[in-house]
């Protein structure tokens, strides 16, 4: 879709601060520098896929640090998206954020049917060390037993689980899932009609509630090439676009790629609304510095993350001034370097146009002049010093106007200037040229 100059009824003009053409242009020597390493790595690596079956991660769930919901004489059925299938299963169970040991009993997985039910025959028992019940320490997680079950690429898979007591303050998000609850142990029920919605929006209506509790990964059993994480903030989730952010619509692409006979690569998702680069706050959980180990690189079968965070940094809301460059610049180095230390890769995309004074985003700081700058200069360092770009994966040119550089493209934007919508995240999700993960 193409805008014709002063159409965009969001602003009337880019503020002031159009990125000098001198920066485009070496961007553009950089960009052109590494398509053409890329294209030589791709020429000169043998592809192998991998024949043997493992364990991979094929869902996540991202703690945040905000929620004190508590849970007693409860079954909590979580549903989720599998990104990748297999023939095996096993869950992991988490009391990271608890505030004493939390015991569960008879959990159950199987394929996901609709409002709460669970398709027949396919409700699986998990076991924990061969036992049905499981208490996990405060501050920690445990991994189940492996189970069989047939699992499809994003395939819709139910997870549920019995709380007998009170389990404290839960470990979880709002976001990446849905769930519902049931009085009493309904963990094996294939119906959903002891189920309820834990929040109805309708009064007698029965809707899922956003996120999920205690569950935070499914890993399955297959031939496959590795894991990649999305790690981000918002945008990665998806807010403003039913939590369908660009990592969803990329397992979609890389299913295909599978089927297609190219890579077999899962992708989970571990954004959190709100988080940053390098502070910790109540509400929007640790940082990505804080929680990359738990979030990251304990994801079983870990082999590349694609990263875009560093927004909220800029904005930091409730202060006085962004979060300084340096220390943005000095985080993200830190996570570079721990990712490879981890024998993994590491891609970081620019940040998206955040808005100005002609078009702000409501979100602290990042679109006042001083928060346009700064975005601009984070993204000059990704892309001339950090050592983790390529212009395979870089999101701010695809969701930018051309005629406003600060803006989203009306096409892609939410409708608060920082946020793109189900369009915008699908731009972003198919502008990622898929050979960057064909170099093994």
């Amino acid at each position: 879709m193409t805008f014709e100059a002063g159409t965009n009824p969001l602003r009337a003009s880019d503020g002031g601060h159009r990125r000098p053409v001198v920066l485009r242009l070496t961007a553009l020597v950089v960009a052109i520098a590494c398509v053409l390493g890329f294209a030589a790595a791709a020429r000169s690596t043998a592809l192998v896929r991998s024949i043997s079956p493992s364990w991979v991660a094929a869902w996540g769930l991202p703690v945040n640090s905000s929620d004190t919901t508590s849970f007693e004489n409860q079954t909590i059925r979580v549903v989720m998206r599998a990104s990748f299938g297999g023939s095996r299963v096993r869950i992991r169970l988490s009391n990271v954020n608890g505030t004493q040991p939390l015991t569960l009993r008879n959990a159950h997985i199987g394929i996901a049917g609709s409002s709460g039910d669970v398709q027949p025959g396919t409700n699986v028992p998990l076991t924990f060390h061969r036992s049905s019940a499981v208490t996990i320490p405060t501050g920690e997680s445990v991994m189940s037993d492996p189970a069989a079950l047939n699992v499809h690429a994003l395939e819709k898979l139910a997870v549920s689980v019995y709380a007998p007591g009170s389990t404290g303050q839960g470990t979880g998000d709002g976001e990446l899932a849905s769930y519902y609850t049931a009085a009493g142990d309904h963990a094996g029920d294939m119906g959903g009609a002891s189920f309820e919605a834990a929040l109805p929006s309708v009064a007698g209506a029965t809707s899922t509630v956003s996120g999920s509790y205690f569950v935070t990964g499914v890993d399955v059993y297959a031939p496959n090439d590795g894991l990649i994480v999305a790690l981000g903030d918002s945008i990665t989730v998806g807010a403003i676009a039913g939590n369908k952010g660009w990592p969803y619509w990329l397992a979609e692409r890389l299913a295909q790629l599978a089927a297609q006979g190219g890579p077999r690569l899962s992708i989970i998702d571990m954004g959190i609304s709100g988080n940053e680069v390098t502070q910790d706050t109540s509400i929007n959980g640790v940082s990505a510095q804080h929680r990359l180990q738990r979030d990251v690189l304990d994801q079983t079968g870990l082999t590349e993350v694609v990263m875009m965070e560093g927004i909220n940094d800029v904005g930091n809301i409730g202060g006085t001034s962004g979060v300084p460059e340096a220390t943005i610049e000095t985080g993200l180095s830190q996570i570079i370097q721990r990712v490879r230390n981890a024998g993994a890769r590491i891609l970081l995309s620019p940040l998206t146009p955040a808005g100005d004074v002609d078009g702000p985003a409501p979100y602290g700081l990042c679109s006042t002049p001083a928060g346009v700058q700064e975005r601009h200069d984070v993204n000059d360092w990704i892309r001339r010093t950090s050592g983790a770009y390529t212009p395979l994966f870089d999101f701010e040119p695809v969701i930018e106007d051309p005629q406003f550089p600060n803006h989203i493209l009306l096409a892609y934007n939410s409708g608060d200037n920082l946020h793109p919508n189900i369009a915008g995240q699908q731009a972003m999700a198919n502008s990622i040229d898929l050979g960057i993960f064909d170099t093994r």
